[in-house]
């Protein structure tokens, strides 16, 4: 079978010499271009032949028929760059980040409240121990007890300590008065043992005598609150007096 041949017109004459943009893969012949502007210019169909390489067939186009003179590739929008989140998506990265504010929020509360122990802690033994400094000084000096004016083995308790001070007795007396332990020389109060921060919720005091000692044992639960966080403990600790060895 013998190839068809090709008419060709004053338009086929034109320069086939092509020339583009190269760096887009795509380029322009001289012949197309102008086909194409004698469509837009508005010139008078003119007949040509083009010859289709892939099944040997040579089909007539004018210059209107832009299509079968110039196509112009065209670049599609990836469906990335428009598409959105899906229901599933946004469900998976809303449970991610409740979960994240759940952790976080879990830690600034364990610390918080790590925070809160430590400052209680610290405000109660202090407290107690500057408490037992001073009992513990007064009961080891004293040489007896005064019974009659001291409230014994109850939560609201009391101790009247009799000691010599200078050829003379005097008496020191530990109790507790709203929430905080005092001490008063002779009926005379010098102020309050613990801190401020801190509350006695109770004191108890309880005499013990031996053949040879006499001892004192001394029991105080204790309070502090910080914000919403409250800490209690409970202190003992004991002496022995003077006078009784």
């Amino acid at each position: 079978m013998t190839k068809p041949k090709i008419q060709k017109n004053k338009l086929n004459n034109t320069s086939q010499k092509s020339f583009g943009l190269g760096f887009l893969g795509f380029g322009f012949s001289r012949k197309a271009l102008f086909a194409k502007s004698a469509f837009r210019g508005g010139l008078a169909p003119q007949e040509y032949f083009l010859f289709d390489k892939s099944n040997n067939v040579a089909r007539s186009v004018t210059n209107r028929d832009s299509e079968a003179v110039l196509k112009v590739p065209t670049f599609k929008t990836s469906r990335l760059s428009t598409a959105g989140f899906s229901i599933i998506e946004l469900l998976i990265y809303m449970a991610v980040l409740v979960f994240m504010i759940f952790v976080v929020f879990s830690t600034i509360s364990t610390t918080r409240n790590a925070y809160r122990t430590v400052k209680a802690t610290r405000i109660m033994h202090a407290s107690a121990l500057s408490l037992f400094d001073r009992m513990g000084n007064e009961i080891r000096s004293a040489y007896d007890i005064n019974l009659a004016n001291s409230s014994l083995a109850n939560g609201s308790g009391s101790l009247a300590l009799t000691k010599d001070v200078g050829g003379g007795i005097a008496e020191t007396k530990f109790y507790i008065d709203n929430g905080v332990i005092m001490v008063s020389t002779d009926a005379v109060s010098e102020g309050s043992l613990t801190s401020s921060e801190m509350t006695i919720n109770s004191l108890r005091f309880d005499v013990y005598s031996g053949t040879l000692s006499k001892f004192v044992s001394v029991v105080f639960n204790a309070s502090v609150a910080i914000g919403d966080y409250t800490y209690n403990k409970e202190f003992q600790n004991s002496y022995v007096l003077r006078g009784s060895y």
